[in-house]
Parts: structure tokens; C-alpha cells; sequence
């Protein structure tokens, strides 16, 4: 099947998630949500068809922990430390695949990419309680996948690792608006910016195949 057509499929599924987590009928996004994911890791396995099996079985074991975070993380299981241990290992895996022939790493532009991330985490710090040490542990792991997706592009320079290199800065960006409205503030179009730039990236990372 063309990949456009399923980035079709993927974006209506993904809007279907987003207005029911907004709609009285919470069943919608219960079953939109997970849909979506199977849909980008479907996606996913087409894509990796003909290509080197080490990067396609990262990237599809990556999107299966992060369709299991995904599980946990909705209500009414809503298990966030589980949740929060998928999306981790999901990010471990997604940095193994990253750094895949990578030949030389650019250890400045850790700099932004970590910046961004302690001022999150300064940000939440009060809040955080028992979740602290989770939680730091966490914005580590997703700023080494970032800094990686950003190495990955500045060694290969190409479209694959152009879709890796913006698709890791939004992962980054939507857990970071997840942590605050979660234990900061909760606004009206979190869920909306949250799972946008959540389902881009996902899909960024299967297109990379």
C-alpha cells in the first residue's frame, strides 16, 4: 500500500483519539488511540520490507513498547509508572536504532537538547514528589534519544534521517507538555499538542525505515 495513503489512515485515526479524549464518548479515544499506533507500526513493518533487519526491528519493537505505554497510560487502567517504564524502554530501543552505522557523534548539540530539558524538569520540580527521581531518570533517556536523532541526521544528511531528526525533537516536546499538564497545569488544548506532535513523531520514526 502507498505510505501516503497510510499517513492518511494514521491522521484520521489520530484526530478520532484526539476529539474523544474531549468527547463525552470516552470509548473513542479508548479505541482510537491504541488503533493509531497499530496503524504507524503496521506502517512500520511494510516499510521495513527491504531494509537492514537491525534499524526495522528496533524501530517496530520501539513502537510496540510505546503502543503498551500507551495502554497504560489511558484510562480507566491509567498505571503511570508502568506507563512511564514503557515509553522509557520504547526510548532506550529508539536510541540503539538511532545510533545504527553512526560514525561520529556531535556531542554539542547535546547542549540545547539537554538545556530544554533541565528547564522542564526546574519547571515540574515542585510538583514531581515521589515521581522526581522517575521522572529525571526519564528526561535523560528521552534527551540521549534526542541528542542521538539529531546525530543520526548530521551523519547521514538524507530524508530517513531528516524524519528521525524532527521526529525525536517532538517526542521531546510532547512528553515535556504531557509532564506539565500532568503535574503543573493542566490546559484545554494539552491533549491536542500532546498527541499531535506524539502521533508526528511516531510516524516520522516509521517513515525513517
Amino acid at each position: 500500500m502507498n505510505p501516503l495513503i497510510f499517513v492518511i489512515l494514521i491522521t484520521l485515526s489520530g484526530a478520532f483519539a484526539i476529539y474523544g479524549k474531549y468527547s463525552e464518548l470516552k470509548f473513542i479515544h479508548y479505541v482510537f488511540k491504541p488503533l493509531t499506533m497499530v496503524l504507524i507500526i503496521t506502517l512500520a513493518i511494510i516499510r521495513g520490507l527491504n531494509v537492514a533487519p537491525s534499524y526495522k526491528y528496533f524501530i517496530v519493537s520501539a513502537l510496540l513498547f510505546s503502543l503498551i505505554g500507551d495502554i497504560l497510560l489511558m484510562e480507566p487502567f491509567d498505571k503511570f509508572v508502568q506507563g512511564l517504564f514503557a515509553f522509557l524502554t520504547a526510548h532506550v530501543i529508539y536510541i540503539f536504532a538511532f545510533i545504527q552505522n553512526v560514525d561520529a557523534f556531535n556531542f554539542s548539540v547535546s547542549i540545547p537538547v539537554f538545556t530544554f530539558a533541565v528547564i522542564i524538569y526546574c519547571v515540574l520540580y515542585k510538583k514531581l514528589d515521589r515521581m522526581r527521581i522517575p521522572v529525571l531518570v526519564y528526561m535523560i533517556i528521552i534527551s540521549i534519544m534526542g541528542w542521538a536523532a539529531v546525530n543520526r541526521y548530521l551523519n547521514f544528511v538524507d530524508a530517513k534521517s531528516l524524519y528521525v531528526f524532527v521526529g525525536g525533537l517532538l517526542f521531546l516536546f510532547s512528553d515535556s507538555v504531557h509532564a506539565i499538564n500532568r503535574f503543573k497545569k493542566q490546559f484545554g488544548a494539552a491533549e491536542v499538542i500532546i498527541l499531535g506532535s506524539y502521533f508526528s513523531a511516531q510516524i516520522l520514526f516509521a517513515l525513517s525505515i
